[in-house]
């Protein structure tokens, strides 16, 4: 048997293996409700500075994130600890 019809056979069988994961993954998740992911909690903002003659001077990129690890009132219902 020849190298490169062998590459193509195990190649084939690799496609074939992937195919079959991907169907078994779709099927499992066909039923269930769709969850939409989770807003992003950065932003982002980019602020360029030109001189007279028109050439960027100096340029800002700035990345805000914000994270919220509790809800508030529900951090007001927990008791501390001693």
């Amino acid at each position: 048997m020849k190298l490169g019809l062998f590459a193509c056979i195990v190649a084939c069988v690799g496609v074939a293996h992937i195919a079959v994961l991907f169907l078994i993954s779709h099927w499992r998740t066909m039923g269930q409700p769709y969850v939409p992911p989770p807003e992003p909690t950065f932003t982002t903002a980019t602020f360029h500075f030109v001189d007279d003659k028109g050439t960027e001077v100096k340029r800002v990129k700035e990345f805000t994130v914000s994270t919220e690890f509790i809800d508030p009132e529900k951090a007001k219902a927990v008791a501390p600890k001693k």
